[in-house]
């Protein structure tokens, strides 16, 4: 005899797939060591001249406002490496032209982790997420020059669709890029670009679903 309960627990089930995507530990797994390994290699191939990039925006990244197109211009540069060109300490003042949506996008990230930021214990976790969910979007405005809004939708559809990656990739990747701090802060040259180009790598491989959203 079927179980007439059976119907609304599978539409249950149905829609809460579609929010979240299942975990699966091997490709989750494989896409890790696939990210981090390509963008070892090609940091390695541009070591010098990201380490330069890099050096040069800790100089410079004290100064307010202008530190927001700096960052841009980084993002840039570490696009630049993936895509096989060559960065240069000039990209990072060439990133004027995203400048007023990426304050915008930027403002609205920090005004809703300083909100969160109050509620105890749960006011870490969501600024964690939070730092998850805005992470493609970023590379959206800088690299599409997508709007501030339409960049906060599309960053939180990309996560979505792959969730834990992107998770992972953002966490690991920020470990990664502090971790020159313990040598005398100077390691940073070379960790920072190592953790941000596999963000960017992840980016760089979901720009696609970008596109086709907006066609």
């Amino acid at each position: 005899m079927s179980d007439p309960n059976q119907p609304e627990e599978n539409t249950k089930k149905k829609t809460y797939e579609n929010v979240i995507p299942p975990f699966q530990s091997e490709k989750v797994i494989a896409d890790l060591r696939d990210i981090f390994t390509n963008a070892t290699l090609k940091g390695k191939e541009q070591i010098g001249p990201l380490a330069v990039v890099t050096l040069v925006l800790l100089l410079v990244c004290w100064i307010p406002f202008a530190n927001i197109a700096f960052l841009a211009g980084y993002m840039r540069a570490l696009l630049k490496t993936l895509r096989g060109e060559k960065p240069l300490v000039g990209d990072l003042f060439s990133a004027w032209d995203c400048f007023a949506q990426l304050l915008v996008y930027v403002v609205i990230v920090l005004v809703a982790v300083l909100v969160l930021g109050y509620l105890p214990i749960i006011g870490a976790i969501a600024g964690i997420l939070i730092s998850i969910v805005v992470a493609p979007g970023l590379y959206a405005v800088v690299d599409k020059k997508m709007g501030a809004i339409d960049a906060f939708k599309w960053s939180f559809e990309t996560v979505k669709r792959d969730m834990f990656t992107w998770a992972l990739v953002v966490v690991l990747g920020g470990i990664l890029s502090s971790i020159g701090a313990a040598v005398f802060g100077i390691g940073l040259i070379l960790t920072v670009p190592w953790g941000n180009l596999a963000i960017a790598l992840l980016y760089e491989r979901n720009k696609n679903f970008f596109l086709a959203e907006k066609v």
